[in-house]
Formats: structure tokens, C-alpha cells, sequence
């Protein structure tokens, strides 16, 4: 098979992708470096990278590819430029020399997710005998040095609550009570971007009871449940009742958290939100961690509180203790309980009090 394209092999292995158990974050990105690492390849063999026709991208079954999360246009750039590389231009050496191209301005995380990538796809193609070998087994593996968490301060928190607590001037549609309802959730429990924005009203569990619950899907389509504190359970309501004031009762299909029109926030739209409380309280987020530093912060406090790892890890969705273990790098301690003794509370008990005597400083 080594005359033979590879677009078409790659469409199949992006049909059997959209039936693995995967977030559709993971498999959109999947796709979007294959696209990238093609081009890198038809480069390092001085081949021109092909032209995409809208109406490739149109198509109604690759549109069909976005209800896994696949977008269109990777796809399609993806396929044309696979369209000109057979089995045979897939050598080490070139491999090698993709990498290297691929490599450049780009952050370890990146280009281990990029390899881990091709090499899927490069497996699949041994498995179905296009390749007789994976060129990545000949390679040496470039491991990621794992990056410390980035936490903020709880003095940082502190700062931040305080100030969203109070409209932002700067804001066409200001809603400080949903600002600080969601900077509660993202303190108190430590949920990804995409899980907090894909969360619904309906995910809010046993919302009115001792114990309330919020329901989040995370990496792998893994469904969670997560206790809230009582401060943070408080500001949610708070900002609920606000909203049906606002907009009428929400359904338990609506999203949990709403822009101004009520629509669902993008994670463009959320990272830009937060950025602005930031900004706000005079404080420069962490680089690459705008919202996930509040994960970051909420794993670290529980740590420092004293909860052990296996708690924690079933917390915040981590598929490797490793990973959750990484946290005992930042305080150098490990430790008995994660959301009730959690130092988050005492932040929202200033704001949900109207106590800020910690606030902002003039």
C-alpha cells in the first residue's frame, strides 16, 4: 500500500475517533495538529501545501463532524494535504524532521499532545497495513518536563471576589451577583473551563438540600459529582434568583452560567470574563492558566488543608494520581478533608457577608 493516499485512511481513522470515548476537546485537537503536522511534512519534503475549496468544508457530512467536536476546516486542510503523502513519505527521518518544524514557538504540552497524535494515527495505519512500521517507534521520545500547578494566593482570591463584588463600570450588561456565583464554583470545586461551561441548571443536584451537588462531564466524557460548600451554594442561589428576576425561572436544560442575553458562554467569552476580574483587582493571571489557576488554587488549598490525594483525585476528575500528586511539589506536604475545610470558604464568607476589609486597596 505504499502508492496509496493517505486522506483516506485518515477519514477512516477520524470515523472511528468519533466513536472512541473521548472529549470532544481532545478529539478536535487530535485532528486540528494532524492538519498541522501534515503541512509540516509536505514542507519538509519541499512539496506545496494544497489549497481548501469552501465547498470541501461545506460538505454536509464533514459539517456532520462537528456534533463530535471535530471542526470542519481541520478536517479539510488535515485530508488535502494528506491527499499528497503516501505510506512511503512517512520515514523516520521525515517524521523526525516534522517534529522538529512542528516544534518551533510552541510549548512542551503542545508538541507531546501533537505526537501523541500522530502517533495514534500512525498506529492505525499499521494496524489496518497501510505503514509496515511505525516510524515513531524509531525515535527517541521528547519528554515534556510536567509543569508545576500555577496557584494564586488565597490573598489574590480574597482580592478578586471583593472586587467583582461590585459592578464593573468598564461592563455594557455588569452582573456582579453571576460573577461571583461563578467564581465561587471555579474556587470551590476546582472545574475545568469546559466542564463549568458546559454545565446546566439541571446539574445543580439536591440543590435545596444539607448537601448540595453539582454534576460535571469531564475529560473522556467521565461524569462526576461534586459537593458544594455552603457559601458558594449560597451565591449560586443568590445569582439564580437574580437571573429568573432578570430573564424568568431558567429550565434544567438551560446553561448554568449565562452571558447577558442568556446565551451559553464560549470559552473565548469565559476567559475573557475572568480576565477582566483580574485586570479589576490589579492582579496578572498566570500565563496559560487565566481560568484554570482557580483549579490550580482550589487543589493546592485542599492540599495544604490536608486531603489526602485518592480524595482529591476523585475531585477534580484525574486520571493519574501522578498527576494529582503534582501538587505536593507546590506545598511540599500532603495531607482530611477536601471541600468542607476548604480554605475557599473563608473568602466567600466575606463576600457572601458583605464583609471586604481585605478588599481592594485604594
Amino acid at each position: 500500500m505504499v502508492g496509496i493516499a493517505m486522506d483516506e485512511p485518515f477519514t477512516r481513522w477520524v470515523s472511528r475517533l468519533t466513536t472512541r470515548d473521548m472529549s470532544p476537546h481532545t478529539r478536535a485537537a487530535y485532528i486540528s495538529d494532524l492538519a498541522i503536522l501534515s503541512g509540516c511534512l509536505l514542507r519538509a519534503l519541499g512539496r506545496p501545501e494544497p489549497d481548501i475549496a469552501v465547498e470541501a468544508v461545506n460538505d454536509r457530512w464533514v459539517q456532520g463532524l462537528r456534533k463530535a467536536g471535530v471542526r470542519p476546516d481541520s478536517f479539510v486542510r488535515a485530508r488535502a494535504a494528506l491527499a499528497r503523502l503516501t505510506a512511503a513519505d512517512f520515514t523516520p527521518r521525515a517524521i523526525e524532521d516534522v517534529l522538529a518544524l512542528h516544534a518551533a514557538d510552541r510549548s512542551p504540552a503542545s508538541r507531546a499532545r501533537a505526537r501523541i497524535a500522530l502517533n495514534q494515527f500512525c498506529r492505525f495505519l499499521v494496524r489496518n497495513e497501510y505503514l509496515a512500521t511505525n516510524p515513531l517507534d524509531q525515535l527517541e521520545v521528547d519528554r515534556a518536563r510536567r509543569r508545576l500547578p500555577k496557584p494564586l494566593e488565597m490573598s489574590v482570591v480574597h482580592r478578586i471576589l471583593s472586587t467583582i463584588s461590585q459592578p464593573d463600570p468598564r461592563a455594557r450588561a455588569p452582573w456582579p451577583g453571576r460573577d461571583l456565583a461563578l467564581a465561587a464554583v471555579l474556587t470551590a470545586t476546582g472545574v475545568r473551563l469546559a466542564e463549568i461551561m458546559g454545565a446546566d441548571v439541571g446539574s445543580l443536584v439536591d440543590f435545596d438540600g444539607p448537601v448540595p451537588l453539582l454534576r460535571v462531564l469531564g475529560k473522556g466524557n467521565k461524569e462526576r459529582v461534586i459537593e458544594l460548600n455552603e457559601e458558594a451554594a449560597a451565591l449560586v442561589r443568590r445569582y439564580l434568583a437574580e437571573r429568573a428576576e432578570r430573564m424568568g425561572a431558567p429550565r434544567a436544560d438551560e446553561p448554568l452560567f449565562v452571558r447577558a442575553d442568556g446565551s451559553r458562554f464560549t470559552p473565548a467569552a469565559l476567559r475573557r470574563l475572568v480576565e477582566t476580574w483580574y485586570r479589576r483587582a490589579g492582579y496578572q493571571p498566570p500565563q496559560g492558566a487565566v481560568v484554570h489557576a482557580f483549579r490550580h488554587t482550589f487543589a493546592t488549598e485542599a492540599v495544604r488543608g490536608g486531603a489526602p490525594l485518592r480524595d482529591l483525585q476523585e475531585v477534580m476528575g484525574h486520571q493519574s494520581l501522578e498527576t494529582t500528586a503534582g501538587y505536593l511539589k507546590v506545598l511540599g506536604q500532603a495531607g482530611a478533608t477536601v471541600v468542607r475545610g476548604h480554605a475557599s470558604r473563608d473568602a466567600l464568607r466575606r463576600v457572601l457577608g458583605g464583609d471586604d476589609s481585605e478588599g481592594v486597596e485604594e
